[in-house]
């Protein structure tokens, strides 16, 4: 990281290198008392423009796949699926990552935070899903984000094994309805 540069242009840098990810993440959403309200965990993928794949492996197995155009949510245990057109939006925390970077200081107010490779992100737009997020990077990896929302619950997701632009297949950015299952699509 240059200090000499300016936080929105150090995150701008970093995010610039950013084509692709792979990832190991664990999740965990806390209420404003620091009671747990949910834990997962799981993998990411990440493809430049636009496109991730998250998979919660625990507890219950479910899938989020976003293409550029649709994004669909899978929940294995309910059998349902749910499509919606892909929102353009930069201001959600994972467009932040997967789209460019090229808006961050229409959107965000960044500053750098202390001790650490991170940045400290509040959203511009009064509407935002999120209050605040906090990037913290480990040698330009992306290893933590916190995302504060309106009602003051904390999700801190943590990543490990983070390979920054690996060849990924255009496979795992499309979500193909399985068959031969009674499963609901629901169109969003």
């Amino acid at each position: 990281m240059c200090w000499a540069m300016s936080a929105p242009e150090s995150l701008s840098n970093l995010l610039h290198q950013l084509k692709s990810v792979q990832a190991n993440f664990q999740q965990k959403v806390t209420d404003v008392k620091g009671n747990v309200l949910q834990q997962t965990s799981g993998h990411l993928f990440l493809q430049r423009p636009g496109r991730f794949r998250w998979e919660v492996t625990q507890p219950t197995k479910q899938l989020l796949v976003a293409d550029g155009q649709q994004v669909w949510f899978y929940d294995i245990a309910l059998q349902q699926v749910t499509r919606k057109k892909q929102p353009k939006s930069e201001n959600s925390p994972i467009a932040l990552l997967s789209e460019a970077p090229k808006n961050l200081t229409q959107n965000y107010v960044i500053t750098f935070l202390m001790d650490v490779q991170g940045f400290y992100l509040i959203p511009r737009d009064k509407n935002a899903l999120f209050r605040s997020i906090s990037l913290i990077f480990k040698k330009d990896k992306l290893q933590e984000m916190r995302l504060l929302d309106k009602l003051d619950q904390e999700t801190v997701i943590d990543f490990d094994h983070v390979v920054v632009n690996p060849n990924l297949t255009p496979q795992l950015f499309h979500f193909v309805v399985p068959k031969n299952q009674n499963i609901e699509v629901i169109q969003g």
